[in-house]
Formats: structure tokens, sequence, C-alpha cells
């Protein structure tokens, strides 16, 4: 009976205190806890105690001085494993160097052997001091050696003993080849040589055997050490791995479980389970905690009852204070926030410069700023407020002058939601005299449901940089005429042309209605009139007004050669002149310079009409007018060149020769139109049963090569006449040897001359730099073999011939460098497709010769680079051989 008095908690409760799982539920130990408080709180006291005594028994020693333990012993094994790595490195090192110095006593031994032969052989003085140096060498590498081993050191002692018998053998050879009153008899001196040779090389192969075995041995030996050296990193690897996993274990086994427990105890007494005992096992850092904890949870379960209720009405009353404070303070700071940025914003809104206006959803101006009164010229915003409420003559017009409708004007758009930055309109109030362009930037304020509160609307006055871009292009376009004038006048030549096209430029550029360009005759003080474009209102090419004729205005001009215009209807009857006799009211007189030359003027105006000329159309038809003076100049320029190669070509081209048994077929062109003439030539002559066809090209072109190409035409058909003989080579060359007298360094020609015999077929031709000719038959196109040489005039020396058969039917093409080197674009002509053309026409050597320079002027585009001769020869008789 007096058993079952006792509480029944005290039996679980005393059970959790040595650790073990309690067999009575939670529910029953609470009923009794209520029932026994005192009692309780007794146990849990007691429990504690208990746990401290009995974790005496193990566990006694602390998990820090554990630590520091494993970590002492860890460190010096590292230590030791670490001084061990070194000192094996430094082995290695040390080996290493003893390795290197015995490779280089190997090698020295054998410079001692070649240095030797070399005194035995040649016995110079100088030989015996290369000798002893390379000895001295050798000996102080012997001496750096520090062998550990008793056979390194036998070794080492081995060379020391064979250097200084090989000194001495050395030493005894030049004394005794030294001392010599005489020389030797070749017998005794042969003999000599090969003992001394034998002696000194036995002793030196000798110390190269023992350096090569010194150095194996040493090479065993840093292997030996490198295996050490290895096998101490694996065991310090090993003692990482072994440190780490048995530290994972000490550390899992002692102390991770513990803090497992305790972790889970926290969980419970943190989940408001204040009853709950943590069980102490250890006498280290976890177990001292474990007792804390179980204290303060005894302490503070005596204390949660009676404060827990106070605390909880002090923090909310806190809570609620402090969320009423932060409330005060964050609307104190809205506050002035927004009042500072209201002041910002009428600061800004009164002193920028743009013009700002505020407008209602109505389409009434709410507000605006000085900026915007001063932009549409009012005097204050009341004004401008009446003013505006009629919009009686405020206009807004796009920048092509198209007038905006009112539901169209920026603020119209705004408040119907619309934004737009940017938008540049044409603005005028007449009454005030006020006209600007201005850039209109809009956008409206919404409200949360996305209807409009207000429309802003900025403008920026920008009639000065939209001026300026207009200057910039007008400036342009004046740029373009003007180059677009210069391209056109560039490509005439023709004087009628260049007029012509001058006084339509004009026209066409300024849009007046009439253009006449008179020349200037110096000699005879008058202008003439040259063309005539538009109305002409009484001008006529050819009329002749003389200077006391002219009026004053144009005299002024013909003299200070400045553009100048002229109001004829300011001026007297008698001082107008012809311009206004003949309709012109106000016009424009430039003058046409070219080298400070006057060669005419231009007279730009409009019959029966005022229309005013511009600054920029000045400008404009002034610089016209200079380019124009560039290309009337060219053009008579054009014209005396053309005179001259005319006369030229009358003296100087040949017609086609007839030969008796030979069909010949010739095109040439200069590549200038103006000269007429060019540097390509040709002559054909035949001399006994033999036909000669000589083609050349003289670098240049135009009238100052048609001398050089004559010179070389006659002086290849005296020498043939003079000599009696048509050898290509042999006139060719002394052709060369005149022109190398006579020619400047910059000139050279470039020929091919070719001979063909009329009876058997034969030809024989030369090459001086000169193009291969082409021979076409049934069997297609070829190129004829040539040796081709340097051009005429350039360097001495002989030319070579090469043959060959001109069969009949077949057709022999000799043509100059303008066929292959015609270009369109960055494309060449070239010799393949030359071939390809000649392969597909056929017919006589005429026809040959046309329609190759039509396809070579075709792939041109008409635009020839270079002068072009074509000539093309073809048997009429079968060849004897054939």
């Amino acid at each position: 009976m007096v058993a079952r008095s006792v509480p029944a908690f005290s039996r679980p409760v005393a059970r959790r205190c040595d650790g073990r799982r309690s067999t009575v539920d939670d529910q029953e130990r609470n009923c009794e806890r209520e029932e026994h408080p005192r009692l309780y709180r007794r146990h849990l006291h007691r429990c504690a105690r208990g746990g401290e005594a009995g974790s005496r028994e193990h566990n006694k020693m602390k998990i820090k001085t554990r630590f520091v333990l494993s970590m002492f012993l860890f460190g010096l094994t590292l230590s030791v494993i670490a001084l061990l790595v070194a000192v094996s490195n430094q082995q290695v090192s040390q080996l290493e160097q003893e390795e290197e110095i015995a490779t280089s006593i190997g090698r020295g031994a054998s410079e001692l052997s070649y240095l030797s032969n070399d005194y035995l052989r040649y016995r110079e003085k100088q030989q015996i001091s290369r000798w002893n140096s390379k000895w001295a060498s050798i000996v102080r590498d012997v001496s750096r050696l520090t062998p550990s081993g008793q056979e390194e050191r036998a070794i080492a002692n081995d060379i020391k003993s064979n250097l200084r018998r090989l000194k001495g053998v050395f030493a005894d050879v030049s004394a005794s080849l030294g001392s010599s009153s005489r020389p030797l008899v070749a017998a005794t001196s042969e003999a000599f040589v090969q003992v001394s040779w034998s002696r000194m090389a036995v002793q030196e192969q000798g110390i190269a055997f023992d350096a090569l075995r010194l150095s194996e041995l040493l090479r065993g030996q840093k292997a030996r050490v490198e295996e050490r050296s290895l096998m101490l990193v694996v065991v310090l690897l090993g003692v990482f791995v072994a440190y780490f996993i048995s530290n994972y274990v000490m550390v899992y086994r002692r102390a991770l479980r513990s803090l497992s427990e305790l972790q889970a105890g926290t969980r419970l007494v943190g989940s408001g389970n204040l009853d709950h005992v943590i069980p102490v096992q250890r006498n280290d850092e976890i177990g001292g905690l474990s007792r804390a904890f179980n204290r303060m949870t005894a302490d503070l379960k005596s204390v949660m009852a009676s404060k827990a209720e106070v605390e909880r009405e002090v923090e909310e009353r806190r809570r609620a204070e402090e969320g009423l404070r932060r409330s005060l303070e964050e609307q104190r700071r809205l506050a002035g926030q927004l009042e500072t940025e209201r002041g910002q914003l009428e600061a800004i809104f009164e002193t920028i410069e743009e013009a700002v206006g505020i407008w209602s959803p109505e389409g009434e101006q709410l507000d605006m700023n000085d900026g915007t009164v001063r932009m549409y010229g009012f005097s204050s915003r009341e004004q401008m407020l009446r003013h505006l409420s009629e919009f009686s003559d405020v206009s807004i017009s796009t920048m092509d002058g198209q007038t905006l409708p009112m539901d169209e004007w920026p603020a119209a758009r705004v408040i119907r939601g619309e934004r737009f930055s940017d938008w540049e309109l044409e603005t005028s109030v007449p009454s005030n005299d006020v006209r600007f362009i201005g850039s209109y930037s809009g956008a409206p304020v919404l409200d949360g449901d996305g209807n409009v509160l207000l429309g802003v609307v900025t403008v920026h006055d920008v009639t000065d940089l939209y001026e300026a871009r207009e200057a910039v292009r007008r400036e342009l376009d004046t740029t373009k005429r003007l180059l677009a004038a210069a391209d056109a006048l560039a490509e005439w030549t023709d004087l009628n042309l260049v007029l012509e096209g001058l006084a339509d430029i004009i026209l066409e550029s300024t849009g007046h209605t009439r253009v006449v360009v008179q020349l200037w005759d110096e000699a005879r003080r008058q202008l003439g009139v040259a063309m005539v474009r538009g109305k002409a209102g009484g001008y006529r090419s050819g009329t002749i007004t003389r200077w006391d004729d002219m009026s004053g205005p144009a005299q002024a001009v013909i003299e200070t050669a400045r553009p100048s215009v002229v109001d004829y209807d300011s001026l007297p009857e008698e001082r107008r002149g012809r311009g206004g006799k003949l309709g012109a009211r106000l016009g424009l007189i430039v003058p046409l310079v070219h080298a400070q030359r006057l060669l005419g003027v231009v007279r730009v105006d409009d019959p029966g009409e005022r229309r005013e000329f511009g600054e920029r159309e000045v400008e404009l038809i002034h610089g016209i007018a200079s380019q124009a003076a560039v290309a009337i100049e060219n053009a008579r320029l054009y014209e005396e060149e053309h005179k001259v190669a005319e006369v030229l070509r009358a003296v100087f081209e040949h017609p086609v020769p007839s030969v008796p048994g030979v069909a010949l077929g010739v095109v040439g062109r200069s590549a200038s139109e103006a000269e007429k003439v060019g540097g390509d030539f040709y002559d054909v002559f035949s001399f006994k049963n033999q036909a000669a066809v000589l083609v050349g090209d003289v670098a240049g072109k135009g009238v100052g090569a048609v001398g050089l190409t004559e010179r070389v035409r006659s002086a290849v058909r005296a020498l043939a006449h003079a000599g009696g003989s048509l050898s290509p080579a042999f006139l060719l060359n002394r052709v060369n040897e005149s022109l190398m007298k006579q020619l400047p360094p910059n000139e050279f020609i470039t020929s091919l001359l070719l001979t063909v015999d009329l009876t058997t077929g034969e030809y024989r031709l030369a090459d001086a730099g000169h193009p291969a000719p082409v021979i076409c038959g049934a069997g297609g196109c070829r190129q004829a073999p040539v040796k081709t040489g340097p051009p005429l005039g350039v360097l001495e020396g002989d030319l070579e011939e090469t043959s060959g058969i001109l069969k009949a039917g077949e057709t022999l093409i000799v043509y100059t460098d303008g066929v292959t080197e015609a270009r369109r674009d960055s494309q060449f002509y070239g010799e393949k497709r030359l071939l390809r053309f000649l392969e597909k026409h056929t017919g006589d050597p005429q026809s040959v010769s046309e329609a190759l320079f039509a396809d070579v002027q075709r792939f041109a585009q008409g635009k020839l680079a270079d002068d072009l001769l074509i000539l093309a020869l073809r048997l009429d008789v079968a060849c004897e051989t054939q």
C-alpha cells in the first residue's frame, strides 16, 4: 500500500534520467505533474545532478582537448613527411647537378682528345694553351663533385688519377716536341706521334668511360630518390585521408550524435513543452550545454505562468504605439516631399525657356508659363488667355504649308489621350507680328482608370535650327548641282556641245527662261553670241557686240571678271545695251574665266519679266560658269589638236598595201579621239619572194608618238633593202642599237617583225616585248611559239628568232596589247577570251579584224584605255610544201 502512494511519474522520469525511452504517455505525466508539482520540481533537480554524476564515469576528455591533440599529431606527421620530401627534393637537385658535371667531364675528355690530335698534327703553342685551359676546366668540374656512395667516390678518384696521368703524358710529349733542335725524320716522327697519341688516348678514354659510369650511377641514384619522394607524397596523401576519415568518425560518434539529441530537445522545448528534460550522457562541452539547457527550462517554467500574460499585453500596446508613430512620421515625410517637389516644379515651370501649357479635358487652357507668353508675343498671361479664347488670328501649319484644323492642333490631340514628340510646326500670330517654327511635344496625365485629367504641351522654338538645316540643305544642293555640272561638262570635247550643255544646265538649275553664252575676242574687243537657249527674244548665234555697244554693267563684268545683277529698267535707254533692247528687265551677267583669262560671259534673264536673283543662285551660276570655262578651254585645245592630228594622219597614215599572194586586214584606233593618231603602228612590204610584217607599240600616244613610229618603220625598211636580208632578229637588233643611243630612259617600243616565204609558207619572227601572234585554221586557234625579248630602246642584247609554217587557209593575227588589256570595270579582255572569239569567227582577214575590234569595243563599252591595232594575214596560194 505504501508503494502505491508514490507518484507514478517517478518511474518514467527516472528512466529518462538514464537516457532511456519513457513508457508512460504524456497525458498521464501531465496529470501527475499537476497533483504533485513540488515533488516534480525536486525530481528535475535530482535528475540533473544525477546526470552530471553519471556522466563522469565515461567520456572524460573534452572535445577541444581531443581536437587539439589530433591536430598536434596530424601536424607533427605532416611536418615529418614534408621534411623528408624536402630532403629528397634537395638530394634530387644535388644529384642532377652532379650528373650534369659528370656529363660535362665526359664532353671535356672528348674535347681534350681533339685538342691533343690537333697539337700532335700541327704542334702550335696556342694549341698547348687551349689544351691546358680545357684540362683546368675539367679539373674544376671534378673538384665540384661530392659523391655520397663508395662506388661514386672511387670513380671520382679514378678520374682525378687519370687527369694527373694525362697531364704528365701531355707535358712529356709537348716537352719532347718543343725541345727537339731539328726536325725528326719522317718515320721517327710518325712513330713518335702514334705512341704519344696512344698514351694520351688511353687516359682520355679512361676519363670519358669513368665520367659515363659516374653519370649512369648518379642517374640511377636520382631515380631511387625520386621514387622515395613519390612514396612519401603518397604516404602524405594517405595521412590526409586517414585524418579526415578518423576525425569525421570521431566527431560524428562523439559530437554530432549528441548535438542531434540536443537539437531535438530544443525543438520540443521551443514548441512549448517545458517539461522535457534533455538526457546528459557526456562530461564535455555538449554535456555542459545540455545541463545548462535543462536548468534554463526549469527556471523558465517557473516564471512563465505569471509573466507571459503581462508581457503579451505590453508587447501588443508597444506594437500599436510604434505603428502609430511610424504612420505619423511617414505622413509628415510625404507632406514635406510633396511640398518640396511642388516648389521645384513651380520653379522649373516658371523659369524654363520652352513654352509649357496645361489644358483641361474640355479644351480649356488652365495655365501656362512665362516662356509661352514670350514665345507668342503677349505681354501677360491674362492677355494671352483672352486672345486665345477666340483663336481669331492664330494659325498652325505643317512644314509643307498645309494648315492644320483646330481638332488636329497639339492641344486637341493631347486631351484625346495621344502622345507625340518633336513635331515641327509653323505657328504664326499676325496681330503680334509673330512667326516661329516650334517643336511640339505633348503627353496626357491619366487617372487610375486611364481617363485624361490634364494635357501638357511643350513648345521649343527651333526657327534658327530649321533655318540652319535649310541653309545646309541648300548648300548641299548647290554642291550637287556643281558636281553634276562638272561631270556633265567634262564628258564633252566638242565646243558646241559644251556651250549647249552649259546653257541647259543653268536653265534646269535656276528656272530662268533665257541663257545666252557670248565668247570674248580680246584682239577685237568684242563679244560674239555662241549659244542661245530658252526664249531667244531676238538673240541670234554669231551676232557680234562691240565694246562701244555694250552696256555699262557688261563692260564692268569684262573688266573686273566678277558677276553682276543688272537692273535694265533703272538704266537710261542709251546704257541698256543689247540685252535691255531684247526684252531683259532684270538679268545676271557672269564671266567665263580660265587661268585668269576671260573667255566670255553668260547672260541669264527672263524676257519681259522681273525675277529676282538670290545670293545662292548667283553663286550657283558663277560656279557652273567656272566649271564651264575649263570645259570651253579644253574644247578649244581639242579643236587645235584635232586639226594637227588630221594633218599628221594625212602625212603619216599609210593605206593598207597590196602584196601579191597575201590577203591583209587592218583595223586600228587611237585611245584619244582628239589626237586621232596613236602609238600603235604597222608596216607591210615585200622583198624578193617574201612578205614582211612589222607591228609595234610606242610607250605613249598622240602627236608625240607619231615621229618615233615613222623612224622605226623607215629604219626597218632601209636596213632590209640595204643589207639584202630579211632576218627579223638582225633587223630589230640593228634598230635597237640605234634607239638605245637616241631615246630617253622613259621611252621604249614593243615590236614584232614577221617574214613569210610566199612560196613555201615558212615564217620567221622576232619579238621585242610584244604579244605573241595567233594562228587560226581548221584545227582551231593557237598562239605562235615566240622567244620574247626586251622592248626596243631598253636593253642591249640580241633577239632570237622562231620559225614555223603558215599553211594554206590559215590566218595569222597580230595585235597590240590594247586588245587584251581592254577593260570593263575590273575585268580584262584577256588572251583566253581572244582565242575563244577567233575560234568562232572565220572569214577573210579584213572581216576577222573588224569583228574582233567590234567585240573588244563592246566589251570595253566603247571606252578604250589604250591604242589598239589588229592585223590579219593569210596566204592566197597553197604552199609548195603542202
